[in-house]
């Protein structure tokens, strides 16, 4: 098994190849799209402009360091579908990004999936989760447009992961297993996270270009202090969850409580994510503990969220995922793998795993 990681700055992929990464993908939001569409009309769905590269010769930068190193790049084009409008200008962006020496795309419309095929492009190309990869039916649609790889959505169960395993053995897999852990499903979500640059283009605008700039000790620094609030400081919903948002734009810098922070939730997903959860927010999420149930099940990659994440807390993934993956090796699954995965966590998080954070709680007690 092969580890994905996110960037959004070029000086992050030589750390992270180094840290245990095979592969690091990420999303570019150059000023002429952004200019026609907004942040949040963004071309790869990543919202916030401190996600993504901005130009694609920084694109170029981060493909020549990583072929150096023998990593490959992919790069995300997965906006749920373009308009007809908006189509021919994501092809030249493309063009743009298989020039600068991609590997691979990442794209959830149909319409540019079949566009590219008939193009013959020259990479390959992934379907997104949010193409909403559900059943073996829809891995041979998407096969049929060209894809060498499927993206499996968050919110599968391990169950339904290795029945859509089993039924398409010869398309590789790849899944999420750290981070992103969201009880929506991606194909069917029309939440917009991208309004704050766009309700507070001041503030945030200041705070993403200190968090965005090469400071990347600062930012890490800021955002881990959030993430090492205690209990009774995240309490403090509204005050808490903007200072995530404005801090770490979709991300988990805080843990909202939902008894405080939001009083919607349904029983079943209270039962199902816990009750220190946010769904604006968003929990740490980890999967680690099933490695060895996805191996069996015949997933090949295995991807860590957060394009927008801080440096130093990248590298504490790929650093705790690549130790997991090297523990798999040595003992294999089972209890004694589980106990060292957990206690991974406690040493590089520096706080103990709980239920609430595990993304199949049903299969990992």
């Amino acid at each position: 098994m092969e580890i994905l990681a996110p960037i959004n700055r070029v000086d992050e992929v030589d750390q992270l190849i180094h840290a245990g990464t095979a592969e690091v993908y990420c999303s570019v939001l150059s000023h002429q799209w952004r200019d026609r569409y907004t942040n949040v009309g963004s071309i790869s769905r990543e919202e916030f402009t401190l996600s993504s590269l901005r130009s694609y010769k920084e694109l170029e930068q981060v493909t020549s360091i990583a072929h150096d190193l023998g990593a490959r790049v992919s790069v995300a084009f997965n906006q749920d579908f373009y308009s007809s409008k908006q189509l021919p200008f994501v092809l030249k962006e493309v063009d743009q990004a298989v020039e600068a020496g991609i590997d691979s795309l990442i794209i959830a419309d149909v319409a540019l999936m079949a566009t590219l095929r008939d193009r013959g492009v020259d990479c390959d190309v992934h379907a997104s989760s949010i193409g909403a990869v559900f059943n073996a039916r829809a891995a041979r649609f998407f096969q049929r447009l060209g894809v060498s790889r499927l993206i499996l959505p968050h919110h599968l169960t391990l169950d339904e992961v290795r029945t859509l395993a089993e039924r398409v053995p010869d398309i590789p897999l790849e899944a999420f297993v750290l981070n992103a852990r969201c009880p929506n499903v991606e194909g069917f979500c029309g939440y917009l996270h991208g309004l704050l640059e766009i309700a507070y283009p001041r503030r945030a605008g200041a705070l993403f270009g200190l968090l965005g700039s090469r400071r990347g000790a600062t930012r890490s620094t800021i955002v881990g202090t959030l993430l090492r609030l205690p209990r009774w400081a995240q309490r403090f919903g509204p005050l808490a969850h903007h200072a995530s948002l404005h801090l770490c734009p979709n991300g988990a810098a805080v843990s909202v409580s939902c008894r405080e922070g939001d009083s919607a939730l349904t029983p079943a997903v209270e039962e199902r994510f816990g009750m220190n959860w946010c769904p604006n927010v968003g929990g740490i999420g980890c999967g680690v503990c099933s490695l060895g149930m996805l191996r069996e099940a015949g997933i090949s990659v295995v991807k860590v969220q957060g394009r927008n994440y801080p440096t130093a807390k990248k590298l504490a993934d790929v650093r705790f995922l690549r130790s997991a993956l090297d523990a798999l090796e040595d003992m294999g699954d089972g209890d004694a793998f589980h106990e060292r995965c957990r206690a991974l966590y406690s040493e590089i998080y520096d706080r103990s795993c709980t239920p609430a954070e595990c993304y199949w709680p049903e299969e990992v007690r």
